[in-house]
């Protein structure tokens, strides 16, 4: 017969399962959304009011455009590389972003008009690079764009909830989808995150994007932490006893 220690520990770890899974689903059917705001700032504290990590910093207005007439630029992976910021098995949560939009007050031209806009992250597997093969979906924000003034300018948006994603490489991608004309600037080359093709994975030369995001990192249980977590709680189990 298993000790009364050891059938409350099995139920313990049977409900920690359940709950983590239960949350796993929801996270993974919500949908997040949020509302872009113009004049973003590199270096500022647009993008981490609660003390958020830049991933990545470098929106600016320079460089080529980039128009899509049908909003779908999904055809654009723009990889962001850790550069330290997260380690394999951490979690890694994308709390907002920032981008250099060309935009108009009419929507009656091809720059950016008001409308739904998408992003959507996805992992890039174990060679953090993104290809046909191992690079999964693991969010989305449905993000408002309402233009601000004729030009171009850095937008940025706060996600009302963060996309998590449990970290399988250095690097995660994103690419971008709107529901009415969309009209971006890139940077120069080797300046921020660096495209690839969403249909065969080459590298988009010339086609960087400048952008900024930022997010946070709980870092993954040393495994000498999570054992002493676990003869912790069987001990105090024990004791109960």
């Amino acid at each position: 017969m298993m000790p009364v220690w050891g059938v409350m520990m099995a139920s313990l770890l049977k409900t920690h399962t359940n709950l983590s899974l239960l949350l796993f689903g929801l996270a993974a059917g919500s949908v997040h959304s949020a509302t872009w705001v113009k004049g973003y700032t590199a270096g500022s504290s647009d993008l981490t009011p609660a003390g958020e990590t830049l991933f990545m910093d470098f929106a600016s207005t320079g460089g080529n455009d980039l128009r899509f007439d049908n909003g779908d630029a999904s055809g654009h992976i723009w990889e962001i590389q850790s550069v330290g910021n997260w380690t394999i098995g951490d979690t890694v949560e994308i709390t907002g972003l920032a981008l250099p939009f060309w935009s108009n007050n009419t929507n009656t031209s091809n720059n950016t008009q008001d409308g739904t806009i998408t992003v959507s992250f996805r992992s890039l597997g174990v060679n953090a690079d993104y290809d046909t093969g191992d690079s999964v979906e693991f969010g989305t924000v449905a993000t408002t764009f309402a233009s601000e003034g004729d030009g171009v300018d850095e937008y940025f948006v706060l996600f009302d909830t963060p996309v998590t994603w449990v970290a399988d490489s250095t690097g995660f991608g994103l690419s971008v989808v709107s529901d009415a004309a969309l009209r971006l600037k890139t940077g120069p080359t080797a300046t921020g995150a660096e495209a690839e093709d969403a249909g065969n994975g080459n590298t988009r030369t010339g086609y960087n994007m400048s952008l900024s995001i930022a997010g946070k990192v709980t870092p993954i249980p040393e495994p000498s932490a999570a054992l002493l977590g676990v003869l912790g709680v069987m001990s105090f189990l024990v004791r109960r006893r």
